[in-house]
């Protein structure tokens, strides 16, 4: 194979530039300096989400703006990550308000205990939104990893790179 034997796709996800820029670059593998930056900020939710959905989206943008990891064209990922958060709450109301065990009778008439069916449903919902946090640096572990520059301080490595292009000397 021309891709030395790995077929694409397989293997770990790259992580985002923007990601990288903030955990910094431990392993001095650089940054892809043509990939395309949309601009920051966040992008308007689509006009068929409902209120659950909406309600995410405006929690979800007032963690992530200040945060300074999302931009215009991260729409579909919010998206997504909004639509499983509001199917994860339905799964749990409904379950809050039948329980997640029921009774049901088996073709003999004996009383079987089984697992309602709003269980997998939050389930399989929490693993998205699990996925889908971490891609936004939104839990503990995927957050532990950013660097914040505070705005007005200079990034280090801007200030590397205006070094280099000014011809400075490094001693």
């Amino acid at each position: 194979m021309p891709s030395g034997g790995r077929r694409g796709g397989s293997g770990r996800k790259r992580t985002p530039t923007q990601l990288r820029v903030l955990r910094g670059d431990p392993g001095h593998r650089g940054v892809n300096d043509r990939e395309p930056t949309p601009p920051r900020g966040i992008p308007d939710p689509p006009d068929w989400l409902h209120a659950l959905e909406l309600e995410a989206w405006g929690t979800l943008a007032a963690a992530l703006e200040p945060m300074g990891v999302v931009t215009v064209s991260d729409g579909p990922a919010l998206t997504a990550l909004v639509q499983a958060w509001a199917e994860w709450r339905e799964a749990r109301g409904t379950l809050d308000l039948e329980g997640t065990y029921y009774d049901t009778l088996d073709a003999a008439g004996n009383r079987i205990v089984r697992k309602h069916p709003a269980v997998g449903v939050a389930s399989d919902a929490w693993r998205r939104i699990s996925s889908m946090l971490s891609e936004f640096g939104l839990t503990p572990s995927s957050r532990s990893r950013l660097q914040v520059v505070a705005s007005g301080e200079p990034d280090a490595f801007e200030s590397f790179l205006g070094r280099r292009a000014g011809g400075e000397d490094r001693a």
